[in-house]
C-alpha cells in the first residue's frame, strides 16, 4: 500500500512479508533503512518507534510534508496538469536553486507527480508511449497515509548512520531492520536517483553481517533484506553464516510489460514461519 510507485516497491507482497516477520518488526523499534515509497510500512501494523529513512531528500520531504499538512499536499496536486511541459518544469525545479524556496506542500506535490507521472516511476522519462501510462490522479486521497505517517519518525541519513543512531548508542537493544535496498540489477541500468555500486553492496552486507553478529543477552535485533535474486547477492548472504533465503516472485506492472514477474529473495536473520510467498501485481512498483 502506498501512495506512489517505485520499481522493486513490496506493495503487492506486503501481506506475504508481513507474516515473515517476528514480533520485534511491532515491538520497541522498527526501521526501514530505504523507505522509498513506503509500501511495507503503510501495510503493516505500527511499532512503538518507527523509524522511515532515506538517503534521498525529496523522498524524505515528501513523507514529511503529507505528515505535516496533507490536505495542502493534496491541495496542490489538483493544480498540476498531466502534460510535457509540467513534466519537465517538476523535474527542471527539482534541480534548480528555486527549489528550496518552494512551499514544502508544492515540492512534495512535484516529488509524488513525477514519480506518478514517469516510466516505471524513474523520475527521468514521461510515461508517454502506447505501451506505458500514467498513474498520476490529481485528486488522490493522502489522509490514509497521514495517520500512519503519525505515528513514525522520518529521516534522512546515509543507512549506515541510521542504523548507528539507533542500534549503537544505547547498551540494551530491541528492534527489526526492514532493509529493501537499491536491486543490483537496476543498478546496472541507472534506475534509481541514488544507485549502489557493488562495492556499496558489500559495505550494506558488512553492516548487516556487524548486526547480526553483536547480539547477545542485551541485543536482539531482527532483520529482513529484499533483494533481486543475483548471484552478488547469494555470494554475500550465505546460510553457513546464519542468514535464511526464502525465494520470491513478484509480479511488476512494467511500462514495457504489464505481465512481467521476476525471482526475488528475502533474506533473515531468523527463522520465518515456512509460509508461500508470490507476490500480485506492483504498478509500477
Amino acid at each position: 500500500m502506498s501512495f506512489i510507485g517505485i520499481l522493486g516497491s513490496k506493495t503487492g507482497v506486503c501481506g506475504q512479508l508481513t507474516e515473515m516477520m517476528p514480533p520485534e518488526a511491532f515491538g520497541a523499534c522498527y526501521i526501514e533503512a530505504f523507505v522509498g515509497g513506503a509500501g511495507v510500512f503503510y501495510g503493516k501494523e505500527p511499532a512503538k518507534i518507527n523509524i522511515l529513512n532515506d538517503l534521498d531528500p525529496d523522498t524524505v520531504l515528501m513523507h514529511q510534508a503529507i505528515k505535516r499538512d496533507f490536505r495542502a499536499v493534496e491541495a496542490e496536486l489538483r493544480v498540476l496538469l498531466d502534460d510535457d511541459w509540467t513534466f519537465e518544469e517538476c523535474k527542471r525545479l527539482r534541480e534548480s536553486d528555486e527549489w528550496d524556496s518552494i512551499p514544502e506542500a508544492r515540492r512534495a506535490a512535484a516529488v509524488v507527480y513525477v514519480y506518478k507521472q514517469s516510466v516505471n516511476s524513474n523520475q527521468h522519462v514521461l510515461s508517454s508511449s502506447s505501451k506505458s501510462h500514467s498513474s498520476f490522479n490529481p485528486n488522490m486521497s493522502l489522509e490514509q497515509y497521514a495517520k500512519k505517517l503519525e505515528r513514525a519518525q522520518i529521516r534522512h541519513f546515509d543507512y549506515a548512520k541510521c542504523i548507528d543512531v539507533y542500534f549503537y548508542r544505547s547498551p540494551e537493544v530491541e528492534g527489526f531492520v526492514f532493509g529493501d535496498p537499491p536491486y543490483v540489477i537496476a543498478d546496472k541500468a541507472m534506475h534509481y536517483r541514488f544507485n549502489f555500486h557493488p562495492i556499496e553492496h558489500i559495505r550494506f552486507w558488512h553492516l548487516m553481517t556487524r548486526l547480526n553478529r553483536d547480539n547477545g543477552p542485551k541485543r536482539n535485533v531482527k532483520i529482513m533484506l529484499t533483494y533481486d535474486d543475483d548471484p552478488l547477492i547469494r555470494a554475500l548472504y550465505r546460510e553457513s553464516d546464519d542468514w535464511r533465503i526464502r525465494p520470491l516472485t513478484i509480479g511488476y506492472k512494467s511500462a514495457h510489460d504489464p505481465k512481467r514477474s521476476r525471482d526475488e529473495v528475502a533474506i533473515t536473520n531468523y527463522d520465518p514461519p515456512e509460509i508461500p510467498v508470490s507476490g500480485g501485481d506492483d504498478e509500477n512498483s
